[in-house]
């Protein structure tokens, strides 16, 4: 939800073939909680996404590098 507040904003797209239990919990602390507590549990939050993206992040196969198209090309024109 936005609210009328101007400033930077700050969206998390998380998407994950399965249930993310952990990060379910500490949404649901987060939106229950008292606003005085909200600035902790949103730090939980942060914190757990940015532990997700460590501990998800590694592929199973690298990208490939990309390989230089043309560069010095030397011909003799007949």
């Amino acid at each position: 939800m936005l609210d009328n507040n101007t400033g930077r904003e700050v969206f998390y797209l998380v998407a994950s073939t399965e249930r993310l239990l952990d990060l379910e919990v500490k949404l649901g602390n987060y939106f229950s909680a008292d606003p005085a507590d909200r600035n902790h549990w949103q730090r939980v939050v942060i914190s757990e996404i940015r532990g997700l993206r460590s501990r998800y992040s590694t592929f199973a196969t690298l990208a490939e590098k990309p390989v230089t198209i043309g560069g010095n090309i030397r011909s003799q024109i007949r």
